[in-house]
């Protein structure tokens, strides 16, 4: 049993990077696709938002998907609600 522990404390570190990067990849490809959405014209008003989001205001993709829904909503008119990341609702 000290082997197994000792074999998976040794891996901690490794399995961490890989999903940390397959992390960073996965948000490189969901930009990538908005970005190509753009140049085909065929991007909508939320999708620039997370465009806007991500340049003007440095935001990683989760982040910049929270500030388009919460800009999305301001737009259209509909009331304010608090998301499980900021403590509300």
């Amino acid at each position: 049993m000290a082997r197994i522990r000792e074999r998976a404390s040794a891996m901690r570190p490794l399995n961490a990077e890989i999903q940390a990067k397959s992390e960073r990849e996965r948000r490189a490809r969901n930009f990538a696709f908005i970005e190509a959405k753009a140049s085909s014209g065929s991007i909508d008003a939320r999708d620039l938002a997370i465009l806007r989001g991500r340049d003007a205001r440095g935001y990683d993709w989760d982040e910049a998907l929270r500030y388009a829904d919460g800009w999305y909503a301001a737009h259209a008119g509909w009331p304010h609600r608090e998301s499980e990341l900021s403590g509300g609702l």
